[in-house]
């Protein structure tokens, strides 16, 4: 029998059987006496990851010296951002002077960037966290810590894949610095076997699938190179080759259909470019409802206001399980304008079985954009939405980064001075992402 065939069953322990609360004060205590600090611990839900550092937040890490160099440089920073009045910043500093931190998406940027830097410097000692600080960081641990085996993939929470888990247990071990890494699992046998938990450990990484999955603006601009011999060049694409032969069949006829459907939409006429289709092809993500509103004349007609309310009710997705807002006079009018503009686009993908569909048009920052071209401070327009601000400030920011693509099509003057306008009313404070770089 394995290790961990010892510890539990191969089937899940019915929820008859009552388990002792296991608290993760418990299993900080132990760490830090045996100097197996710091420590990542990953909790697949932002809330959680808050709950989990507020339940510690008693436990002192840090020696004195080291509480007095922590506070001080995590006051610089947040002064070096100018952030050191968000209600986050004052939150977060009582556990910032014991040595712990979350870190998650919902976060302001720079609020993020911040606890990133403290934790480089070794004082922060524990970490709370989703799985996004495992990416694209090189944020070494002694040791590392999953609050759970589950978490939300597309539709539906299901057992963690072996190649996430690796990814996110390979923090733990610092180069240079440690002789080994600990990774601990907090696991509840009510909710997983062990069948499923030496899936996740012992199993092989999962193979990475290619999916062809170009954006429309992608395939207007190779098809204004190429025409019709797009069909004949994409089989010679590094990409063709890495498919398996059903694979490759189908990214070739998904192909066709998508640039099927842009012929029949008009961004494509007689094997060339529509001024249309020029249009779409500079704006990435958005360009068959962005060029649709264009070509009716929606985007001229529009206020500078409205035009904002527009654009990011289409950039805008919001998270499960979020309540619809309730809509203004000028919100409720731009909803049934795109429900119609999209109808047809979704009618047509669906015919030709194109997936995932063009998104809905969704409202629920209307308010917090409306105060914030207003002149109200990041505080205030908090106060109007649910969206966490982490979220606000990146969706402000895609605002501006889709009228500076439709800035690069070819549209009038008007609507181009309309948009310089308006970006720079949004790109201010905590929205200007540049401040941030200069910090």
């Amino acid at each position: 029998k394995s290790d961990l065939g010892r510890v539990f069953s191969h089937q899940r322990i019915p929820k008859s059987v009552e388990l002792k609360p296991n608290r993760p004060a418990h299993l900080f205590k132990n760490l830090q006496e045996q100097d197996a600090l710091p420590c990542i611990y990953f909790a697949f839900s932002r809330k959680l990851t808050q709950y989990l550092a507020e339940e510690i937040k008693h436990q002192d890490f840090l020696k004195p010296d080291e509480k007095v160099k922590i506070k001080q440089a995590y006051v610089e920073l947040c002064r070096k951002f100018d952030i050191e009045h968000e209600p986050s910043t004052y939150e977060l500093l009582p556990l910032i002077e014991n040595g712990i931190a979350y870190h998650h998406a919902g976060m302001l940027p720079t609020l993020k960037e911040v606890i990133e830097r403290l934790f480089t410097t070794r004082l922060i000692k524990v970490i709370f966290t989703t799985e996004t600080f495992a990416l694209g960081i090189n944020m070494p641990a002694r040791t590392v810590i999953f609050d759970e085996l589950k978490k939300f993939y597309e539709r539906s929470f299901r057992i963690l894949k072996t190649r996430d888990f690796y990814q996110m247990a390979g923090r733990a071990g610092r180069r240079s610095i440690d002789t080994e890494g600990n990774v601990f699992i907090r696991v509840n046998p009510h909710y997983v076997s062990l069948r499923e938990l030496e899936g996740v450990i012992e199993g092989e990484p999962e193979k990475v699938i290619s999916r062809f999955n170009a954006s429309y603006a992608t395939l207007l601009n190779l098809y204004e190179k190429f025409g019709e011999d797009l069909y004949e060049i994409y089989p010679l694409s590094f990409h063709f080759h890495q498919e398996k032969k059903g694979s490759q069949k189908k990214a070739i006829r998904m192909l066709r259909d998508k640039v099927t459907l842009l012929k029949q939409l008009g961004h494509i006429r007689k094997n060339k470019l529509t001024e249309k289709g020029i249009f779409a092809s500079h704006v990435f993500g958005y360009e068959l409802i962005l060029s649709e509103l264009h070509e009716l004349g929606v985007l001229d007609k529009l206020s500078m206001n409205k035009l904002a309310l527009l654009i990011m009710s289409i950039v805008y997705e919001p998270r499960k399980g979020m309540r619809k807002p309730k809509l203004n006079h000028d919100s409720r009018s731009l909803s049934y304008l795109t429900e119609d503009v999209l109808r047809p686009i979704n009618r047509l993908e669906k015919k030709l079985n194109l997936t995932p569909l063009t998104k809905a048009c969704f409202f629920h920052l209307s308010e917090a954009m409306q105060g914030w071209l207003n002149g109200e401070s990041f505080n205030e327009i908090l106060e109007k939405t649910q969206v966490d601000e982490g979220e606000v400030v990146r969706y402000f920011r895609m605002c501006i980064q889709v009228m500076r693509e439709m800035l690069e099509a070819p549209t009038n003057e008007e609507l181009k001075s309309k948009m310089y306008k308006l970006m720079h009313k949004i790109n201010r404070d905590v929205v200007d992402a540049e401040k941030q770089l200069r910090g």
